[in-house]
C-alpha cells in the first residue's frame, strides 16, 4: 500500500502557493473560479489551528481574499437531535456524521464553487454560513460571511474528506466540474465546437456519460493523483 507523504506547514504553503500560481495561469480555467481547499482530520487534530495559520500565512503574501468555512456550525440544533427517533444516543453522539445537516453542508460547498467572485465585494454576492457557538451548543445562522472577493476557501472539518453519502459528493462534484469546464474550453480551442453552449451540450452528452461511468464502476486505485 502506497504512504501518502508528510508534509510540515510549511510545505503545504508552498504547495499551495504554487498551485495558485499554477490555477492562475491556466487558460482553460474561468479567473473567477474558487479554489477550495479541503482540511479534514479527527476530533482534537488541531483543524482549525492549522486552517488559521495557513490563513496568516498565505495572507503575509499580501492576499486578502481567504475565508474560512468550518464544518461545526452545520450541526444539527439540539431542537433537531431532541425529536430523533433516539435522541439519548443523538446526544451522546453528537458529533458523529448523523448528527450534523451533512445535505446542508455539501450544498453550501457547492454553492460556494459556483458563485461569482468580484474583484470588490459586492454585499448582494456575499454568501452567508452559520458558525458553532460552544457555550450555548448550538449553531448561530448567517454568522460566518463569505465576501464575494474570496478566492480562496479552506473547508474544514471532521467529515469533508469522508467516503459516504452526502460527504462524498464534496470531492467528486469538484473533481466533475472542473473536468467538465476544462473539456468545454478544449472544445472551443480545438474547433470541435464554435460555441461555449454547443461545447457544453457536446460534453454533458458525451464525456459526462463516461465519466460517471468511470467514477461509478472503476475498481479503487492504490494510489489517486491529484490535478
Amino acid at each position: 500500500m502506497e504512504q501518502i507523504a508528510t508534509h510540515k506547514l510549511k510545505d503545504v504553503v508552498e504547495l499551495l502557493r504554487g498551485r495558485i500560481q499554477s490555477l492562475a495561469q491556466n487558460e482553460c480555467i474561468p479567473a473567477e473560479q474558487r479554489m477550495l481547499i479541503a482540511l479534514a482530520g479527527v476530533p482534537g487534530s488541531g483543524k482549525s489551528t492549522v486552517s488559521a495559520a495557513l490563513l496568516q500565512l498565505l495572507q503575509m503574501d499580501g492576499r486578502n481574499d481567504i475565508s474560512i468555512l468550518t464544518m461545526d456550525g452545520f450541526h444539527h440544533t439540539t431542537e433537531e437531535l431532541s425529536r430523533c427517533e433516539c435522541p439519548d444516543v443523538a446526544f451522546r453522539r453528537r458529533g458523529a456524521p448523523f448528527t450534523f445537516d451533512g445535505r446542508a453542508f455539501v450544498n453550501f460547498v457547492k454553492k460556494l464553487k459556483t458563485a461569482s467572485v468580484t474583484e470588490e465585494n459586492d454585499h448582494t454576492l456575499e454568501l452567508r454560513a452559520p458558525s458553532f457557538d460552544h457555550g450555548i451548543q448550538d449553531p448561530i445562522p448567517d454568522d460566518v460571511v463569505i465576501p464575494s472577493t474570496a478566492k480562496i476557501i479552506i473547508v474544514e472539518g471532521n467529515y469533508v474528506l469522508l467516503n459516504q453519502s452526502p460527504w462524498n459528493e464534496l470531492s467528486r462534484s469538484t473533481t466533475i466540474e472542473t473536468a467538465r469546464q476544462r473539456l468545454i474550453a478544449r472544445h472551443i480551442k480545438a474547433g470541435i465546437e464554435t460555441s461555449e453552449e454547443e461545447a457544453a451540450i457536446r460534453v454533458d452528452e458525451n464525456d459526462m456519460v463516461n465519466a460517471e461511468l468511470i467514477l461509478c464502476e472503476s475498481m479503487k486505485p492504490q494510489v489517486i493523483v491529484v490535478n
